[in-house]
């Protein structure tokens, strides 16, 4: 208690993550972080990868304020991955080539 430290610190340790979509614009987003960074770079951290071209991501930059602890989905334009099949469609469909791997 008397280092402030955990549950006794003056910042919680529970953080409300705003998705983009939900909570913010994706294109909000974007132009925020031109304006409040220097180099116009986000310090992010993959959490999750869909695929060779998705990925969700969530920002850790403190110069990013109200931003911080935001979720948004990272699409790779001009990347091209195979993708997995859907046994559930009528007919369903096969994998493609090299899309397990």
């Amino acid at each position: 208690q008397q280092e402030k430290l955990g549950i006794h610190a003056e910042t919680p340790l529970v953080r409300k993550i705003r998705n983009a979509g939900d909570d913010l614009q994706t294109l909000e987003l974007v132009e925020k972080v031109s304006k409040l960074t220097a180099k116009g770079s986000v310090k992010c951290v993959v959490e999750y990868v869909f695929d060779g071209s998705r990925y969700r991501c969530h920002v850790t930059d403190p110069e990013l304020g109200p931003y911080m602890h935001t979720s948004f989905t990272l699409l790779l334009g001009g990347v091209a991955s195979p993708r997995l099949g859907n046994s559930r469609t009528t007919p369903p469909t096969a994998n493609e080539p090299f899309a397990e791997q």
